[in-house]
């Protein structure tokens, strides 16, 4: 685990977010493609060329979103709104979602959070109105 001295969180707090049999899937298929390119004693998983840590994350970032087609960049807080949504889009609770993200309100965390028309469409296909479930919405005379 990486020291909170070398690299802080905003609020100086650390945290483990835990990792899927996916993600360890996609890490394991991206140490098989360095191969050779990785160096026999690094601690990083995505490092430069020397395997040493990025020392400019953004232009490594640009570089990607070049290869990839986004126009204008991305950022850093892009991919934490990004992750956020996805999140909560697949059914992660609000609350996992806010430890993950090493939010103290929870307030933050919905800020982050942004829904797709196309997620807002399936969401309200999924509604049903059974008889069995049917109030009666009429109010009482008075």
């Amino acid at each position: 685990m990486v020291s909170r001295e070398e690299h802080p969180t905003k609020n100086y707090e650390s945290r483990r977010i835990p990792m899927n049999d996916e993600l360890r899937k996609a890490l394991r298929r991206h140490l098989q493609l360095l191969g050779d390119r990785l160096p026999e004693k690094t601690a990083c998983v995505f490092g430069n060329r020397e395997g040493q840590p990025y020392d400019n994350i953004y232009k490594a970032l640009a570089s990607a979103a070049l290869r990839a087609g986004i126009e204008g960049g991305i950022g850093l807080h892009q991919l934490r709104h990004a992750f956020c949504s996805h999140a909560m889009m697949m059914g992660i609770d609000a609350r996992t979602v806010q430890k993950w993200m090493g939010h103290r309100d929870l307030k933050t965390t919905l800020r982050y959070a942004h829904v797709s028309p196309d997620h807002e469409k399936a969401a309200i296909q999924r509604l049903q109105y059974k008889s069995s479930h049917q109030v009666d919405t009429k109010t009482a005379p008075a």
